[in-house]
């Protein structure tokens, strides 16, 4: 068989549970994802720039999520805006 899937992934990290929980509440909620997978990493420090300014953050939420490719654009959408 050849072709498409129908099934994408999405990726993305947000910086505490609070957050992490209230994006999966609104994306099952709204049905735009099927399963998630939420990986916590404790130890991990991560830097980066803002308005040429280095951010710190210790710890990190990795969200790990399934959709339709029908749904794909709406969910990332979602996360964007929230």
């Amino acid at each position: 068989m050849t072709g498409p899937t129908g099934i994408s992934m999405i990726q993305c990290h947000v910086p505490d549970s609070t957050t992490s929980d209230w994006v999966l509440e609104g994306l099952f909620y709204d049905n735009l994802i099927a399963d998630a997978e939420i990986i916590y990493r404790q130890n991990l420090q991560r830097s980066y720039l803002v308005d040429g300014k280095v951010v710190f953050e210790s710890g990190d939420h990795e969200l790990l999520m399934t959709t339709s490719d029908e749904r794909l654009q709406e969910a990332v959408d979602f996360i964007i805006k929230r």
